[in-house]
């Protein structure tokens, strides 16, 4: 028995330990049953052992439901129990809300709780109410938000939403009273129509319940200046540019709504009563503080900005003429407005920069000379906002008065009798000097007076104009003359203000003046230069270069090293030329050679028969400038196997670049430098020379070229030959042909016509040329000299002149003496025909038509039949320029006058053909053409 009972005792510590640390949590919904069941130990028995309930309460008063499975009979409608030896239950009918509490199954005797069950009825809260401490809610304030609701088990949890917005760490904002959540805090501007929601929670809700309130909170107004465009440095300073627009907008919110709106600028007048300030081109005068002041209800408030118009600078002069005398000095001195301030200054004089600084500052000249008159522009510069350069300038004249100054650079005038000549005399000073002339101590006033310029002119002089004139300048300062010469045309003088420069080892620069050139003209100059032998007395010219016109230097080159050179120089005109100028020495300087300066060689060739060596130098070499050739040698190193080189005993002289030396056979391997013949040492860069290049020579290759371009154009003229003949061929066969084809018999038994020219008065006036225009021919004693006949003439015709009364009587007593049968025709020709087209020495009106009309009604021509008068020698015959039959028939050569036959044939003849048809006249003047050509 013992036994048992230490073995229950231990049980129950178990279960007691255990039941202590088991805390079932059960829930149920309000107004259902529960049970509680609760598992004996094993070998528990429960007639040794007495189990009851227990509902524990808050006052401590802790009521015993049920005892050994038995519940009194007043809470039998509330409770049943059941006991068995393996579980005890307990079962709860209709739950309410103080059934919410810990039950517990224990033991009577040792009050070992066996189990124990914390029992929450979940009872659905009311809706919630959200209600506001205040009605007329106004910025800054504090106001309560309470959010409550009653009934509910659990108590409800309460969650606080602004604009849908869960609001979240509102830990020191939030406090709980009963059933009650209460938000607290301050209202701002952003408050007002605001949402603020409570939303509330527990097991027994499926979805939670919400209330929510808008907030109506009333504010002084809040005002924004906006600005475009916004060019702001900061908040409170806006950036204008000048010229250019500008609107500033005040942007309000307030509730209630605004009363009053107006504009102020520097705090003093009111320049607008709208929300916009429009500038429409902004000045530097509208800088100054906006304000934008704006009323309602609850207050009045303003908002301020800076507007800071930036413009370039402004410059301007105290004086815009400072005058001062020459020799002292003067300040010039510039004043700007500028926003912002400067960051540069340039000065100009005449539009041309003198002076550039960073800061500003005044331009002072000292000893001011009459040169720096003129006029001064400072130039001063900012950089706006934008990155923008800006700049404003003022002129200032500076006048600096001097005695009177003749600018002139002549003193002798060249000229002429019975020429007319104009003197100028310019002068400059100031005050303005007054200018005359001086002729023997005689006062000559100016014809002419433009621009400081005093004009005088002698008009035909005659020989006693011949001398000098003194052009006279005077002022308050001083006076000053200058004498003009007037002297006959002749000889120029020499040159003057010579100057030696860009004196080197190998050249120098010769610069002169030009002097008066005595009137002839454009003049040239001479240089002679002289090679100064310091051993001997005799000295060698070695340059005499005459220089293009207008041409006033010149680079002497290619001289010796540390050589005494000497020059002169002397001027020409067509009169003849002036004396020699003073000799002038010049020495030339030391040649300081490195390998550096020295060429290379780049083609190398050898000729076996004249032992001459051929060489170039690589192209583009500038070294070449600067290194004079006779300063140079060729260095030569032979070797016999190509390993060991040996320089030759000297150092080879250079002309043309060629050496002449003998190749020895022994040695085939060859290195060539070019080195200074000063110093053999210095060398340039080594060109080795090949065997195959010993044997070359250009002399075959030359022949061979020769040859072949022989040949080629004996080929050529062959050719043109050819063409030439055939061209002869069909040309003679086609006149044959047409004149044939005018029906003209006797043309091919060997019958030639005899023309004869027109019978004028006087035949020379178709030739009087009184252009100057070259006629092909030349007129002496009542005759043409002809000088070239081209062989349009050379057919078997003879040509007679029918002008000379002789000529006439001779041909018709030839017809008759021989009672040879002749036909006869008079053409009356005009020897312009022979002349070029563009000639003018025709007869004014004539053209080749209107000729060609006056021949067809008084022509002749004269058929001689070369077989029945064959022996019959013609008398002599005038043929005004044509050259007679004999030389007719041997002239082979043409002649350029014929150019106006071939312009004759293809326009004038050519359209009377087409355009008359076969008729009478034009078939005489196409037989007419066609005998002559």
């Amino acid at each position: 028995m013992y036994y048992n009972g230490f073995i229950i005792f231990l049980f129950i510590l178990i279960v007691r330990s255990y039941g202590f640390l088991r805390l079932e949590n059960m829930t149920v919904t309000y107004d259902e049953h529960v049970e509680f069941r609760c598992s004996l130990p094993k070998n528990f028995l429960t007639k040794d052992n007495i189990i009851q309930w227990k509902k524990l309460r808050s006052n401590d008063d802790d009521l015993i439901i049920a005892i050994n499975g038995k519940v009194p009979v007043r809470y039998e409608k509330f409770y049943h129990t059941d006991l068995t030896n393996q579980f005890s239950t307990l079962e709860l009918y209709h739950v309410k809300r103080h059934d919410s509490t810990t039950y517990i199954c224990q033991t009577f005797e040792t009050q070992t709780i066996l189990c124990q069950y914390n029992l929450v009825v979940l009872i659905k809260p009311e809706s919630p109410t959200l209600t506001i401490n205040e009605e007329n809610i106004q910025e800054y304030q504090t106001v309560k938000l309470t959010c409550s609701s009653l009934n509910g088990n659990p108590p409800p949890q309460y969650t606080w939403y602004r604009n849908g917005t869960l609001l979240t760490s509102l830990n020191q904002q939030v406090s709980m009273m009963d059933n009650s959540s209460i938000y607290t805090f301050n209202v701002s501007r952003f408050d007002n129509q605001v949402k603020y929601e409570c939303q509330i929670s527990n097991q027994a809700l499926i979805n939670p319940l919400r209330v929510e309130q808008y907030l109506h909170v009333k504010y002084r107004p809040y005002v924004e200046i906006l600005a475009q465009p916004s060019l702001f440095i900061t908040n409170e300073k806006l950036i204008g540019i000048e010229s250019n627009e500008q609107r500033l907008t005040c942007l309000i919110d307030a509730n209630p709504t605004v009363t009053s709106v107006y504009w102020t600028i520097n705090s003093t007048n009111i320049i607008s009563r709208e929300i916009n300030v429009y500038l429409s081109r902004l000045t530097s005068e509208q800088s100054g503080v906006y304000t934008c002041v704006v009323e309602n209800a609850i207050g009045k408030v303003n908002q301020s900005i800076y507007l800071d118009v930036q413009y370039a600078p402004r410059v301007y002069a105290i004086e815009s003429r400072v005058i001062v005398n020459r020799s002292n000095s003067a300040i010039l001195r510039c004043y700007v407005d500028s926003n912002p301030l400067p960051y540069q200054i340039i000065w100009f004089k005449n539009g041309y920069e003198i002076f550039r600084q960073n800061q500003l500052s005044d331009l002072r000249i000292d000893h001011v000379e009459r040169n720096d008159s003129g006029l001064y522009t400072c130039i001063i510069y900012n950089r706006l906002y934008n990155n923008l350069t800006r700049n404003g300038s003022s002129i200032i004249e500076l006048i600096v008065q001097s005695r009177p100054i003749l600018e002139t650079t002549y003193s002798k005038i060249a000229a002429e009798i019975g020429q007319t000549i104009t003197l100028i005399c310019s002068v400059s000073g100031q005050p303005k000097p007054n200018i005359f002339w001086k002729r023997n101590e005689q006062f000559i006033n100016c014809d002419e007076i433009i621009d400081d310029k005093c004009y005088l002119r002698l008009f035909h002089i005659t020989k006693k104009d011949f001398g000098s004139y003194r052009c006279i300048a005077e002022n308050l300062l001083g006076r000053e003359e200058w004498t003009y010469t007037i002297v006959s045309r002749g000889k120029p003088e020499a040159p003057h203000d010579i100057r030696v420069t860009e004196i080197t080892s190998s050249s120098f620069k010769i610069q002169f003046s030009p002097s008066f050139d005595g009137g002839g003209g454009p003049q040239r100059f001479l240089i002679e230069v002289i090679l100064h032998d310091k051993n001997t007395t005799f000295n060698r010219t070695i340059l005499n270069q005459q220089l293009p016109y207008d041409t006033y230097e010149y680079i002497v080159k290619d001289l010796n090293e540390s050589t005494l050179y000497i020059f002169r120089i002397k001027s020409m005109n067509i009169y003849g030329e002036s004396p020699w100028t003073i000799e002038t020495f010049v020495q030339t300087t030391e040649s300081i050679i490195t390998s550096d300066d020295l060429p290379q060689l780049r083609v190398i060739s050898y000729n076996t028969k004249e032992n001459i060596l051929y060489f170039d130098y690589l192209p583009g070499d500038e070294r070449l400038v600067k290194i004079n050739h006779q300063q140079l040698c060729l260095n030569i190193r032979q070797s016999t196997d190509g390993n060991i080189y040996q320089s030759i005993d000297e150092c080879l002289s250079i002309d043309n670049n060629r050496v002449k030396w003998i190749i020895k056979k022994e040695y085939p391997y060859l290195k060539l430098s070019i080195c200074s013949k000063k110093y053999h040492h210095i060398c340039g860069q080594e060109t080795e020379m090949k065997e195959d290049s010993f044997s070359r020579n250009s002399t075959p290759m030359i022949i061979g070229i020769v040859v072949i371009a022989t040949f080629l154009i004996l080929i050529i003229l062959t050719f043109i030959g050819i063409l030439c003949c055939r061209w002869k061929k069909n040309h003679l066969t086609s006149n044959i042909n047409k004149t044939n084809k005018f029906a003209i018999n006797g043309l091919e038994n060997g019958v030639k016509p005899i023309i004869s020219e027109p019978c004028l008065q006087n035949p020379y006036l178709l030739y009087n040329n009184t252009n100057t225009h070259t006629s092909p021919y030349d007129f002496s004693a009542n005759e043409y000299q002809q000088r070239k006949v081209s062989t349009s003439f050379s057919r078997s015709y003879d040509i007679v002149d029918r002008d000379q009364p002789k000529d006439e009587i001779s041909v018709h007593d030839t017809g008759s003496s021989y009672g040879t049968a002749n036909r006869t025709a008079t053409i009356r020709a005009s020897p312009h025909w022979l002349m070029n087209n563009g000639a003018s020495s025709s007869r004014s009106g004539s053209n080749p038509s209107s000729e060609l009309s006056c021949l067809t009604q008084n022509t002749n021509i004269l058929f001689v039949n070369n077989e029945t008068n064959s022996n019959h020698t013609p008398p002599p015959i005038s043929h005004y320029g044509f050259p007679s039959s004999s030389s007719t028939t041997t002239t082979t050569k043409h002649h350029p006058i014929m150019n106006g036959n071939s312009t004759l044939r293809s326009s004038s003849f050519d359209q009377h053909q087409s355009s008359s048809g076969n008729s009478t006249p034009n078939r005489m003047k196409r037989l007419f053409y066609e005998v002559v050509v």
